[in-house]
């Protein structure tokens, strides 16, 4: 059995399920596939080390959220993260920057398995290879629309650091 280590590494490819026309317009991934729900913080991955781009394809595909369709597999870093990261730290000259990392986070039927030790093929983990893009501040900050559009032009930061590795097609087109 294979342990899924706590410490992503930094060049590991975590792998995020990009929805039409939600994160993913004009043959691009936008800065919406990388933001977390309103007044949330966390953004789900799957650490592709510990898993199979065709499990991530079905995983995407079996994804329901309104009349979004699945459409990408795009990977990002925690190097591409931490140079976004130090990208908001200097660009933000007074004000408090936008921030992420890449965290652990093994689920099992919508909640996490944090306490014990995860395997690949751990059959009481559903997804043992999950991990959170988490942010500093939840989106959209109470406080208004400064820090949400900061938190915006973060993610379309990372949006333009994503590597493609799967594409549905659509109409015969990919």
């Amino acid at each position: 059995m294979l342990l899924v280590p706590k410490s992503i590494a930094s060049d590991e490819p975590c792998v995020r399920c990009v929805m039409h026309p939600y994160g993913f317009k004009k043959n691009k991934i936008q800065k919406e596939a990388l933001m977390p729900p309103p007044q949330k913080t966390d953004v789900s991955l799957l650490r592709l080390r510990y898993t199979t781009k065709e499990f991530c394809v079905r995983h995407g595909r079996s994804i329901r959220n309104g009349n979004s369709t699945f459409r990408c597999l795009a990977t990002l870093t925690v190097q591409d993260v931490e140079t976004s990261n130090e990208l908001s730290r200097t660009s933000s000259e007074k004000v408090f920057p936008i921030m992420s990392n890449i965290i652990y986070g093994p689920m099992h039927k919508g909640k996490y398995v944090l306490d014990a030790d995860v395997y690949v093929d751990d059959p009481n983990v559903e997804l043992p290879m999950h991990a959170d893009l988490r942010y500093n501040i939840p989106f959209p900050h109470p406080n208004g629309g400064e820090v949400a559009t900061r938190m915006r032009k973060y993610a379309h930061t990372l949006a333009n650091k994503m590597q493609v590795i799967h594409m549905e097609e659509v109409d015969g087109q990919v």
